[in-house]
């Protein structure tokens, strides 16, 4: 298997893909409980 050099920018990118994906479900997760707390209150 030849090693281009590429792979630690291909894990570095499928890290941040992984990190982006978690950070907005939970952004999307805190606003919905944001405003059924507002909403309930």
């Amino acid at each position: 298997m030849n090693t281009t050099g590429a792979e630690p920018f291909h894990a570095a990118g499928i890290a941040l893909v992984s990190l982006s994906i978690i950070l907005v479900t939970l952004v999307s997760f805190h606003r919905r409980i944001v405003r059924e707390g507002a909403s309930q209150a």
